[in-house]
Formats: C-alpha cells, sequence, structure tokens
C-alpha cells in the first residue's frame, strides 16, 4: 500500500485523448446514448453525415481538461470537416465505462486515471481492465498539485489539517480522493484524522474550499479557470506533499 500511495504522490497528469475500439464503437451506424451520471446533460452521438459529428467526454467546467477538450474541439471544428462538442460530466469515473463500451466516441483525461482504467487496477475502482480504451493524443507532462487551502486559513501544512474539513468521496473522480489520500498518507494522516465533507466532483471541492465549507480540497493546476477564478475570488495557498 506505501508503494502505491508513492505513486500516486509522483505520477503527473499528462492529458490523454482516448477513444474505444470494436463493434460498440462504429459511428456510421449512427446512434444516441444518454450519459449516467446523475445531473449531467445528455450525451449524444450524432449520425455521421459528411465529416461525422462526435462529442468528448471531458471533467466538469473550467477544469483543465474540459480546456483542452474544448481546444482541441475548436481545432477540429476549425479546420475539418468533422464536427466535435464538449461534454462535460462530474469526472472520468462517470463517463470511462461508456467510453469503453463505444456508446462515447472520445474521452479526455489524465494519465494515471487511464492507464489504472486499462490494467484494471482494483485499489483505484477498475474491478476488470477496460481494454477497449485506445490513445490518440499524449498531451505533455503536469505535475500534480496535491491539495489547496484559503489563504486566511492559517494551515501551512498537511499535518495541521488534522480535525479540519477535508473535502472528500469524489464519487465522479475517484482520482482526486486517491491523491488527497495519499497525501495524508504521506504526512502520518488517515481520513479518520480529519472531517470528512464529502463532494461529488473536483469543481465542487473548490467551491466549497472558496465558500468556506471546507478547509481543505484536492488541486488543480494553479492555471486552470476553475482555480484562477476561486483564487482571486478568495485567495488560495498550497503546500509541499
Amino acid at each position: 500500500m506505501r508503494k502505491f500511495y508513492k505513486g500516486m504522490l509522483i505520477t503527473g497528469g499528462t492529458v490523454l485523448l482516448l477513444t474505444a475500439c470494436g463493434e460498440g464503437n462504429d459511428s456510421s451506424a449512427g446512434s444516441e446514448q444518454t450519459g449516467t451520471d446523475e445531473g449531467q446533460p445528455e450525451v449524444e452521438q450524432a449520425e455521421n453525415g459528411n465529416g461525422g459529428s462526435y462529442s468528448f467526454a471531458t471533467s466538469p467546467q473550467g477544469t483543465s481538461v474540459n480546456a483542452v477538450g474544448n481546444g482541441l474541439a475548436s481545432m477540429i471544428n476549425q479546420n475539418s470537416d468533422v464536427s466535435t462538442s464538449i461534454q462535460p460530466y462530474a469526472g472520468i469515473n462517470a463517463w470511462l465505462s461508456q467510453l469503453n463500451d463505444g456508446n462515447i466516441g472520445f474521452g479526455v483525461d489524465s494519465a494515471p486515471d487511464m492507464v489504472f482504467a486499462y490494467q484494471g487496477n482494483e485499489e483505484v475502482g477498475y474491478e476488470e481492465s477496460m481494454d477497449e480504451l485506445r490513445l490518440l493524443v499524449r498531451g505533455n507532462f503536469i505535475k500534480a498539485t496535491g491539495l489547496a487551502v484559503r489563504e486566511d486559513s492559517g494551515i501551512e501544512s498537511v499535518a495541521d489539517l488534522e480535525g479540519k474539513r477535508v473535502a472528500s468521496d469524489f464519487s465522479g473522480a475517484t482520482i482526486a480522493r486517491l491523491i488527497s489520500e495519499a497525501t495524508l498518507y504521506a504526512n502520518g494522516l488517515t481520513w479518520d484524522d480529519v472531517n470528512n465533507v464529502p463532494v461529488p466532483s473536483i469543481d465542487r471541492g473548490v467551491e466549497a474550499l472558496q465558500n468556506n465549507q471546507v478547509d481543505a480540497t484536492f488541486a488543480l493546476v494553479p492555471s486552470t479557470p476553475l482555480m484562477q477564478e476561486a483564487h482571486n475570488a478568495t485567495g488560495l495557498a498550497g503546500f509541499d506533499f
């Protein structure tokens, strides 16, 4: 377990663009699918006329993954006869199985989650290998940032989080919970040492931190729109693992 947590802390967030293979991903057949994530709008895989029409599944608006997806979609729309749109979900766990089954055309997310899913890593919640996934584009290496707190919190280290409110669960993005757990573990803490505040997604955790409903949450890359907005409104701070 210690080796697994160490791996979680040093694994970067390289952004990947994936699709699926097999009969379920035949876009020429034309089908309409709906996302299973509660509260999320429907995902449509439109009929393949001209260059075709597809949706990119991404994380919530304001995240780096969503921004990358929007950039890719815009580039494709401007330079080809393919029509693309972005479909945000609470997190990768809400849409990856649909991609593997061929019900979603494309997905954008971080390298660790994709690797864990393809391998079938039970510790991350993937009991079976999603071996229909195929890599199309690999992005640049992005360093993980661990946890973020408010600048006015007085919290200066992970150890200071003992007894504090920490965003937990992240049902839509298991990787956020695991990195948070690994960060606590590396500093001699567990979830039992903090006050768990369940949130469904990464953006809800940042929103809770901004509204002073939690004392710490999983942090995205500082330059992402979501983190910039929260920092400009409130003032955020981070610390070493």
